[in-house]
């Protein structure tokens, strides 16, 4: 990767994506943008990723991927500020609340943040994009139905029936409904791999040579992701979780996936390679859900409806149905 290229992570305030940011800087990796809700603790991420690793060709933006204005906003500022072209989208946040809720846009808020908002943001970016680019998904275990860590600690098996009835669960028939807000959380890290698969079809319908990747960081003890639990349920539980990580699979150090994760943006060994899934290090086999191309399909034709896409805001805009038919 060369320096002269803009690398962009959301949620890069904090967790998974300060450390893959804090790798990249001391890697001197092009030009970083790390990117999340809050405007004022981007800015201190970013003070603080500079003191850390002598590093200043990084800069911050607030991006709020539970509004469309806000992920459409963001995308128009991002052009305008005369960076360098993206070499690299790390489309890192994500949050598991312990309630349901719902998006300024009256969608439900998991499926809008962790799916939606990315899926929006990588359309919109898609002219940005350099030659031979990558566009990185952070998904989760807990979207393969055998993943024992994940059953254990009491997380469902993903449930998808069709797109509509993820962001609109209260409409969905009872037997389509999600009604738990863990559900909906392993639910929408499937969508994060179905959407990995899938635009790696669509770049390469159009002739465009991305890189897709999707990754399984591993149960990380003290991040922020179950910021919305109640402050001694996080204590305990992830006081055990730690002390259980020296000889329980899948639960890593945040340092460990940062760098995991920063390994799919700048892996020369990757080049040529897309649509994979990767558990830490290794590449493995996503759940069969996954491959699924008519959920697929639904996925991505949903989400375009629901994000009001338009032909002239991304080069993978086709014709409602094109996909559907193909």
């Amino acid at each position: 990767m060369e320096n002269k290229q803009t690398i962009l992570i959301t949620g890069g305030n904090s967790g998974l994506g300060y450390e893959c940011a804090k790798t990249l800087a001391k890697e001197k990796r092009g030009h970083l943008v790390i990117a999340s809700r809050n405007k004022k603790r981007v800015e201190q991420a970013v003070e603080r990723l500079k003191l850390e690793t002598g590093y200043d060709s990084i800069d911050g933006m607030a991006l709020d991927l539970g509004s469309f204005e806000s992920v459409r906003g963001f995308a128009t500022a991002l052009k305008s500020k005369g960076w360098p072209p993206l070499s690299s989208i790390v489309c890192n946040a994500g949050l598991s609340p312990a309630k349901n809720s719902k998006t300024v846009d009256g969608i439900d808020l998991i499926f809008g943040v962790n799916h939606l908002g990315h899926y929006l943001l990588v359309h919109l970016l898609t002219e940005q994009l350099v030659d031979s680019a990558r566009v990185i998904f952070v998904s989760s275990g807990t979207h393969l139905p055998e993943h024992k860590l994940a059953r254990r600690m009491g997380v469902p098996v993903p449930k998808y029936h069709t797109a509509v009835s993820l962001a609109y669960p209260e409409q969905a028939p009872s037997d389509e409904r999600i009604e738990s807000p863990p559900q909906r959380y392993s639910t929408s890290k499937l969508c994060n791999v179905l959407a990995t698969y899938e635009f790696d079809r669509q770049f390469k319908k159009q002739g465009m040579t991305v890189s897709v990747f999707a990754l399984d960081p591993g149960l990380m003890p003290g991040t922020g992701l179950a910021r919305d639990f109640p402050k001694v349920v996080r204590t305990i539980a992830f006081g055990i979780i730690g002390f259980l990580g020296r000889w329980v699979d899948g639960i890593r150090r945040v340092e460990d996936s940062g760098q995991h994760l920063a390994r799919l943006v700048t892996d020369e060994g990757l080049n040529g390679r897309s649509a994979l899934y990767f558990d830490g290090l290794q590449q493995v086999r996503s759940s069969a859900d996954s491959y699924n191309i008519q959920k697929a399909a639904d996925l991505w034709e949903t989400s375009a409806r629901l994000v009001a896409l338009k032909p002239e805001e991304s080069r993978l805009w086709s014709e409602p149905g094109a996909n559907q038919a193909a």
